[in-house]
């Protein structure tokens, strides 16, 4: 049993990591990656459950970031993982928090494909009203894939 443990563990090491071969993650394998956060801190210094963490660990993985980008434009629903936000939000689309998990990964700022006068003047509130316009994900994708370069 021991062994069969150190074996499940060392292949989903290997699955995560893929350090020298690149294999991409299969699309379920990728959505359960990503609904697995199931919480993400108002800063990164409060403890968080959930994939979080390792999501931010593995930053520079290219398996992960092509499964985050790939998962962009998805807006299938999954409860709102952000803590202490003020509005939060009961349920936001796969495709948003593999952007906030992008954007948190490469240090990258909301402003690197939205208008930042609107950041500034509205916050996370103008990234919801900009996702729900005709194009919004699509466009968002291929800025994330032309600034992320692994």
């Amino acid at each position: 049993m021991k062994n069969h443990l150190k074996s499940i563990l060392l292949i989903s090491a290997i699955t995560l990591s893929n350090c020298s071969n690149y294999q991409p993650l299969a699309e379920a394998d990728c959505i359960s990656l990503i609904r697995g956060v199931t919480e993400m801190p108002f800063k990164n210094d409060l403890p968080a459950e959930g994939n979080y963490y390792h999501l931010l660990s593995i930053s520079g993985d290219k398996a992960v970031t092509d499964c985050l980008l790939n998962q962009v434009t998805n807006t299938s629903r999954m409860p709102d993982p952000r803590m202490s936000v003020p509005n939060k939000r009961e349920f936001v689309a796969i495709g948003d928090v593999a952007i906030f998990m992008l954007v948190e990964m490469y240090d990258m700022s909301f402003t690197t494909f939205m208008d930042e006068k609107e950041w500034d003047n509205m916050g996370i509130f103008s990234y919801f009203k900009y996702v729900e316009t005709e194009g919004a994900r699509e466009g968002i994708q291929a800025t994330l894939r032309d600034e992320i370069v692994l």
